[in-house]
């Protein structure tokens, strides 16, 4: 498993996750968190590994999550920004301006409910990841300028 450069499916909108999918999803998110720890990353979604579905992996600051099918519900707090790298751009670096809250609710790998309101860089890369779901890269984002949601 590999992030893609340049793949098809980072330009458009991702497929929802079917919950008669989720077994073959398992094993797609353990590669995905491995893949996380070997490239030493915070956050990956389906996309970024040719996987054309509504699919994000968190590992930030000690908190670890699956979101299959994830909404952002809500934003607020203001903005502000932040330098942001990603694993799809390599070598580079932009300034966007994300989120400073977030209501984003979804399914885990155990097709459970999920809904938290993260703060700090968590918020910030639950945006980042969630935006590639959505075909919006950090460079598109960084041109943007203020996230909508909803």
């Amino acid at each position: 498993m590999n992030v893609q450069i340049n793949h098809k499916y980072l330009d458009g909108t991702t497929q929802e996750v079917r919950r008669d999918e989720l077994n073959v999803m398992r094993e797609w998110i353990e590669g995905m968190f491995e893949l996380c720890e070997g490239k030493l990353c915070i956050g990956l979604a389906a996309n970024q590994i040719g996987l054309n579905k509504r699919l994000m992996v968190i590992n930030c600051q000690g908190f670890k999550q699956v979101f299959i099918n994830p909404v952002i519900e809500r934003a607020w707090g203001g903005t502000s920004g932040m330098k942001e790298q990603c694993l799809s751009f390599p070598k580079k670096t932009v300034w966007v301006m994300r989120y400073k809250r977030i209501r984003i609710v979804g399914v885990d790998e155990n097709w459970d409910k999920v809904r938290f309101k993260p703060r700090g860089l968590p918020c910030r890369v639950m945006q980042h990841e969630y935006d590639h779901l959505h075909g919006i890269s950090m460079m598109d984002r960084s041109e943007m300028g203020r996230p909508r949601y909803g």
